[in-house]
């Protein structure tokens, strides 16, 4: 079957195997909500013992932090995991394509998403470039 494209980053991905492929997918669809170990596993592994189904999670998330090489894309956060930095950078880069077609109520719906998605996650870095971003809508 091969894999799944999928982009992050600016750089492709590579997720050769269909149970790391699934997950992504199934955070990514969730658009910014958390999902629980839980719920993962049981939809994943639900055919499998606990401890190997736990195991196998383990090894996906190493194997898609790899693949990412960007470990603000996807969270896990003790229960939950989720691609909220990954909806959050989808918003700041809608903000940027709409400043630059002069669509600035659309940029500012955006990038004002985004801003407050990075400053609920404390991500400073890109909560500077967000903010450099509405600073470059007002002018």
């Amino acid at each position: 079957m091969g894999s799944a494209p999928a982009r992050a980053r600016g750089r492709s991905l590579i997720l050769q195997r269909r149970k790391t492929q699934a997950p992504v997918a199934y955070l990514a669809l969730k658009l910014g909500q958390s999902s629980s170990r839980e719920t993962a596993i049981s939809l994943l592994w639900g055919d499998v013992p606990d401890d190997r189904a736990r195991h196998s999670l383990r090894q996906t998330l190493l194997e898609i932090r790899h693949s990412v090489r960007a470990p603000d894309v996807l969270r896990v956060d003790g229960d939950e995991l989720g691609m909220r930095p990954l909806v959050a950078h989808c918003h700041l880069g809608l903000g940027k394509l709409y400043r630059r077609a002069d669509k600035r109520d659309q940029a500012h719906e955006h990038l004002a998403t985004g801003t407050t998605m990075y400053r609920e996650m404390g991500m400073t870095y890109w909560l500077d470039k967000a903010e450099a971003e509405m600073a470059n809508l007002e002018k």
